[in-house]
């Protein structure tokens, strides 16, 4: 079984979640590649994408088949605007690298908002802490161990 620092939190908390591993050879598209490599609906496999406003950093989690809205993201936080973090300060910030980022065992815990499409199924995908390692768990883990509020975050149009 693999280990990482999302593992070992959900294993600190009790929680029930299951594994998934496949080959990740993508430099990019990391949940478009874990779709199509575990043949799962792409509804169900979610990224978590470090954004940041003036004062603090935000974890957004939402369906690799869309894009984030910042402007719902900072509604959804109360705050004025909010923007992508760059690569360096997301690895930098969580301790994972760009296309295994886990919103479970980052180093610091951030303010956290999961898509509420996430309660349209019983269970999810997020990555497990590295490329190729997915974490299948229920929705309503995110708010028991990470503290994440539920919003309607993606960008399901084109105005964002």
């Amino acid at each position: 079984m693999s280990t990482t620092p999302a593992t070992r939190t959900l294993d600190d908390n009790g929680v029930e979640y299951t594994l998934h591993k496949y080959s990740s050879t993508a430099e990019r598209d990391f949940g478009h590649e874990a779709t199509l490599r575990m043949n799962i609906n792409p509804q169900r496999v979610f990224k978590t994408i470090l954004f940041n406003d003036s004062n603090s950093f935000v974890v957004a989690i939402a369906p690799v088949e869309h894009d984030i809205s910042p402007k719902k993201l900072a509604q959804a936080l109360g705050i004025r605007t909010v923007h992508t973090a760059s690569k360096e300060d997301a690895q930098r910030v969580t301790g994972y690298v760009v296309g295994g980022i886990s919103p479970f065992g980052q180093k610091k815990l951030h303010r956290a908002v999961l898509d509420d499409s996430a309660w349209n199924f019983a269970t999810i995908y997020v990555s497990g802490g590295r490329r190729g390692l997915e974490i299948e768990l229920a929705p309503d883990v995110f708010i028991q161990v990470i503290g994440a509020i539920r919003a309607p975050i993606a960008a399901r149009d084109s105005s964002k």
